[in-house]
């Protein structure tokens, strides 16, 4: 089992920094023609893919780094 699987990285309290992975393709709302559905990344644990199609060329990722949850007080 590689260490990409580990059980640690795969759990709902994952932190730190994603890779950042240019999809060669469009998603499948640009494949379909519907760009303004685009969601420009889909971040997933410690990958980050971002939309390969020319609607969003200009796109620069955000959900690079996740933070560890905190607990708010009421």
């Amino acid at each position: 089992m590689s260490s990409n699987n580990s059980r640690d990285q795969r759990n709902e309290d994952w932190t730190g920094t994603r890779q950042v992975i240019p999809l060669e393709g469009s998603c499948g709302f640009c494949r379909d023609t519907f760009h303004e559905k685009c969601c420009h990344e889909i971040g997933w644990y410690d990958k980050l893919w971002i939309c390969g199609c020319s609607c969003n060329k200009s796109w620069k990722p955000i959900n690079v780094t996740v933070a560890k949850k905190t607990k708010e007080t009421v």
